[in-house]
């Protein structure tokens, strides 16, 4: 690091030579930021929560919970547009279609997105003009991420405890081929032999990562859309799967063929068999306010969360 020796005065910084007093130069050390080597994707749509941002909230201060994670790391909230009304999705699923009501909703729910964020830089607002569905709403947000590592998370899912982010970076790093996707269960741990989406024949098996760099890993043979950590170029082999297509990714990824080869494409969940969960999932598509403001208030956390937050960025 070069230094500027500009001379600056302080009280601090003051001789006292019996008859005079001499400023003394320092260097100034000017303030840098490491490039950054993580984002953010948070995946929104609209709930009928909306147009309140609670759960967005709530879910980003939540974030210190990410030990390691550098403060000014870019965050990119992804809202997808509706579905069309009477369409296979808003009749057999029932997502929200288009109706005029919902438009009005969904706008001023990015709209409040906009003006919570808008002294806040490293938080990007992405409102779809068109329904994407889950596989394109990541992608075209993930041509948007410069960095090497990502977390995809859900709207409705927040964290709960603390995760290691350095120690994942690090052992992702030293083992590219082994972890892969780090999943943060809703649930504990042990489901990666209890669950159908997650047992196989490797499930809760100790691998080449099973307890490296200060953290723990357990092995599943499945593959899931709750909130995980990846790389940018894991999902491009991803994405090249799904291809064209509308759908959570889970849906293909789980298949038979790729629980088949788990080795490979089995995620890890973060800690080891007896963790868990490390985060709540509020169930955004049908919890309103009331409900989400009591979550809110039993969770003894949160004000110290966000205070620490407030902190840190300052």
């Amino acid at each position: 690091m070069t230094t500027d020796t500009t001379a600056i005065v302080t009280a601090a910084a003051k001789e006292d030579t019996g008859t005079l007093i001499k400023a003394v130069e320092l260097p100034v050390f000017p303030i840098q930021s490491l490039k950054e080597d993580t984002s953010i994707i948070i995946i929104s749509c609209l709930t009928p929560s909306a147009p309140d941002i609670v759960m967005i909230d709530m879910l980003y201060d939540s974030l210190v919970m990410l030990e390691g994670l550098s403060q000014t790391a870019p965050i990119i909230i992804a809202i997808d547009n509706l579905v069309e009304e009477g369409s296979f999705y808003a009749v057999k699923h029932n997502y929200p279609s288009s109706t005029v009501e919902n438009k009005e909703r969904l706008e001023a729910y990015a709209q409040n997105l906009r003006l919570r964020f808008k002294d806040d830089k490293r938080v990007s607002v992405l409102p779809y003009v068109a329904w994407q569905m889950h596989n394109h709403v990541i992608n075209k947000a993930l041509q948007l991420v410069d960095t090497k590592f990502v977390y995809i998370l859900q709207h409705d899912e927040i964290f709960k405890k603390s995760v290691n982010h350095t120690a994942m970076v690090k052992t992702m790093e030293e083992h590219p081929d082994v972890l892969r996707k780090v999943e943060f269960n809703r649930g504990n741990n042990i489901d990666c032999n209890a669950s159908w989406y997650f047992r196989g024949e490797l499930a809760c098996k100790e691998d080449e990562v099973s307890y490296v760099n200060k953290a723990s890993f357990t092995k599943t043979c499945g593959w899931s859309d709750q909130c995980h950590f990846t790389t940018k170029e894991y999902y491009g082999e991803v994405l090249a799967i799904l291809g064209d297509r509308k759908i959570h990714p889970e849906f293909v990824m789980n298949r038979n063929k790729f629980k088949k080869n788990c080795k490979y494409w089995g995620a890890h969940f973060y800690g080891n068999v007896t963790e868990g969960p490390f985060i709540q999932h509020v169930n955004g598509r049908f919890i309103k306010n009331d409900a989400l403001g009591k979550i809110k208030d039993e969770n003894g956390k949160l004000p110290v969360i966000k205070a620490a937050l407030s902190n840190s960025t300052r």
